[in-house]
């Protein structure tokens, strides 16, 4: 037994591609409510738009114009500073400007490797700091005692 309800209309091509573009339309692009509306079975309503460039098109053309939707909201979300859609529009829309996500992995043995080597290089710099210390301190020595 199906929860969906059977569809009154039996073959694909009982609809317009008017009446489909309509429902299309009337439910933002999504599919399956349009075919729910139209009370067509959802594979029909797939195959429908699939044969035909203009179904196609207004399909498309509903998907952008809910796009736009959402970014007009995003833009009214961001003008009322919430952080959460100032960080999401930096983070695509301001790539151009240096406010992308460095998205590469790293893997822990080169993180491993890198803070060995970075180790390696401080301990280095103590070194010769505290030899260069030690060779000021020596030169201290030498001429206090030649003073004398």
């Amino acid at each position: 037994m199906s929860i969906l309800p059977k569809p009154r209309h039996t073959h694909v091509d009982a609809i317009s591609d008017q009446q489909i573009a309509r429902a299309l339309i009337n439910n933002h692009g999504l599919r399956y409510l349009a075919a729910e509306e139209l009370d067509m079975c959802y594979t029909w309503m797939l195959t429908r738009i699939k044969q035909s460039e203009y179904l196609q098109a207004i399909k498309e053309a509903c998907i952008e114009r809910r796009i736009d939707e959402a970014e007009k909201v995003l833009c009214e979300m961001v003008k009322g500073r919430n952080f959460n859609a100032v960080a999401l529009t930096l983070r695509t829309l301001g790539k151009s400007r240096g406010y992308a996500e460095n998205t590469t992995a790293v893997q822990p043995a080169e993180v491993i490797k890198a803070f060995e080597a970075t180790m390696g290089l401080w301990g280095q710099k103590q070194l010769e700091a505290l030899e260069d210390a030690q060779s000021d301190l020596n030169n201290d020595d030498t001429s206090i005692n030649n003073e004398s």
